[in-house]
């Protein structure tokens, strides 16, 4: 079996192989050096062992999606070159010394970086997202371990997904189950995978404002080591220089419901950026030197000082608090016990002072309420008294003669001499049929099946092309998603502008069950059959 140290010295294509830096089941990395360039420039190469394409269109559809990820961003680390050794594909990218921020981590030892640092880093690498965002692309894997630094200084944002190669993931690799188990799970939500990386970007946050991982809590026993918990500490808590407003931005980020966070990337760094969302306390100079210092002691010294002022007890000795340049600054007094023993006494005095002059408006409270309830109950008594004397008239029968002349009326006049109901004519408002909704969103094809799609291996894929009419003048969010079979909709969400039109592929994993794919923009929903 070949290893990823049977490599070192080979090339592969204008490459030479000198380092190994990782493996996993998936691929090998190295660092090589070009060999048409002069030496000293070492790049970094990813070799996908796992992964095997032999057709050329795939591998054409491959060098493309590479191409694109040349210079995306600034902030995203760019890919140099691409390409395959026998069918195997690799990834050319430049090495970054400085390393990633997973080392920094492991530097700070539990501690947190600088607030100025934190802020860097979460802007540099939430403007990166952002921008793939807008492009329908989901990172889906961020973490500390794919932010790495430039000689600058600057993050960068690594590792993003080449969704040509989703369908050439072997079906035992771990990495196609967590894609498979990532697409499934965030297919119920609104917006498949931003939230997602938003609620990463908030955990890095999160370690970067603390030094500690979200959920998790240090052992007691086992110095280094942590325990996850199902309860999330507040940062201030473990960094209690950090402002309020950074706080509830970051909690609301690690919202357990996707719908609970920010409407996008740029939403979540915005209200980082604004210190007017909380107001912050006030706090001590030397608190950010110092992220357990107790501030309330030292004013719970000031005020126990000014209440022993008039006392018998003699203050202690002062003890200056000498800065770095040599002047004493400030002078903090010693509390002593019998201190705290004068003031829980005069607190007491003032205690009862305060209650004995309450007394006299309780008084008058209590006599108010006797009087109205007295006066409540007498009113009850005599309304009885007066009821039980009242006389019991009972209705008594009227006999009343009838005049010959009345008598003499027929039945029916009678009848018709009563007064009858009125009659209320009731208005049945008229059915409005509703006007159709105008169709906007157009699909082609509306139907799927194997005569208009590809079969890699144990895979389908299908492309599907989405359209937004040019008469409306309004953007459209729509999401994709599957009915009766399963299947991977790239990208699964979007918005198009009047006028536009984007391709989508869908993959099928199996061919057991027909199904529908299902598409909505709005008021309009899509339904295009899959027969297998």
């Amino acid at each position: 079996m070949i290893t990823a140290t049977d490599y070192i010295g080979k090339h592969l294509g204008n490459y030479c192989l000198t380092a190994k830096i990782a493996a996993n089941p998936l691929s090998y990395t190295f660092l090589a050096e070009p060999t048409s360039l002069p030496t000293g420039q070492t790049v970094v190469i990813k070799y996908l062992h796992a992964i095997y394409i032999g057709a050329v269109q795939d591998q054409e559809r491959f060098l493309a999606e590479a191409y694109l990820f040349k210079q995306l961003h600034p902030y995203i680390l760019p890919i140099l070159d691409a390409g395959f050794d026998k069918g195997v594909p690799y990834i050319v990218s430049k090495y970054m010394a400085a390393g990633n921020l997973h080392d920094r981590l492991l530097q700070q030892e539990h501690y947190p970086i600088t607030l100025e640092q934190a802020l860097t880093v979460i802007s540099q690498i939430g403007q990166a997202l952002h921008y793939i965002h807008q492009r329908n692309i989901i990172h889906g894997k961020l973490s500390p371990h794919n932010i790495l630094f430039s000689d600058k200084g600057e993050a960068l944002l690594a590792d993003l997904p080449f969704t040509s190669l989703l369908p050439f993931l072997p079906t035992t690799s771990p990495v196609a189950n967590e894609a498979t188990s990532r697409t499934d799970q965030l297919q119920k939500i609104s917006v498949p995978g931003k939230e997602e990386d938003q609620y990463a970007l908030g955990s890095i946050a999160y370690e970067l404002f603390t030094g500690r991982k979200p959920f998790t809590t240090p052992s007691l026993h086992n110095p280094g080591v942590c325990y996850k918990t199902k309860t999330l500490i507040s940062p201030t808590r473990l960094n209690p220089a950090l402002p309020l407003h950074i706080e509830y931005v970051t909690l609301k980020a690690l919202a357990r419901e996707p719908s609970q966070r920010y409407s996008s990337i740029q939403a979540f760094l915005a209200a980082l950026n604004s210190s007017n969302s909380v107001r912050e306390p006030a706090r001590d100079d030397n608190a950010n030197s110092n992220p357990c210092a107790i501030v309330p002691v030292q004013t719970q010294a000031i005020t126990l000082l000014a209440n022993a002022k008039n006392s018998h007890v003699s203050a202690p000795d002062a003890e200056a608090i000498v800065e770095p340049d040599g002047t004493a600054s400030r002078a903090v007094i010693p509390i002593t016990e019998q201190h705290l023993v004068l003031h829980e006494q005069k607190n007491v005095r003032k205690i009862g002072r305060h209650t004995a002059k309450r007394k006299p408006q309780g008084k008058r409270q209590e006599l108010a309420f006797i009087l109205i309830f007295s006066m409540l109950t007498v009113g009850s008594i005599v309304g009885i008294f007066l009821y039980a004397l009242m006389p019991v008239y009972a209705p008594q029968s009227l006999a009343i003669s009838i005049p010959p002349h009345i008598a003499t009326y027929e039945q029916h006049s009678v009848q018709q001499n009563v007064i009858q109901p009125m009659r209320t004519a009731v208005i049945v408002p008229r059915a409005i049929s509703p006007t159709p909704e105008p169709e906007i969103l157009h699909l082609n094809p509306t139907q799927f099946s194997f005569d208009n799609c590809a079969r890699y291996h144990n895979y389908y894929i299908c492309q599907a092309h989405l359209s937004l009419s040019s008469d409306i003048h309004t953007n459209l969010d729509w999401t994709a998603s599957s009915s009766g079979t399963k299947a991977r909709f790239i990208p699964a969400s979007g918005t198009l502008v009047p006028g536009q039109t984007t391709s989508i592929s869908i993959i099928i994993s199996t061919c057991t069950h027909n199904g529908s794919f299902i598409f909505a923009g709005g008021k309009n929903v899509l339904r295009a059959n899959w027969s297998c």
